[in-house]
């Protein structure tokens, strides 16, 4: 998968977690959410990170 490939590419979790959700796993969309957000942290990529927040935050409240 790209995620194995480059997991530093922020993008792909964003994207990985959407599809998840719309298949119904979101304990498994929170978790990538969370990943995604850690990396873009690490990578200095506030955007990134703010998007994934509020798609985590989403799911979650």
């Amino acid at each position: 998968a790209l995620l194995a490939r480059d997991p530093g590419y922020v993008g792909s979790y964003y994207h990985l977690a959407k599809l998840l959700e719309r298949q119904g796993n979101e304990a498994a969309a929170i978790a990538v959410y969370e990943k995604g957000m850690d990396t873009a942290k690490a990578a200095g990529d506030n955007h990134a990170f703010s998007e994934l927040r509020s798609a985590h935050e989403e799911l979650t409240m």
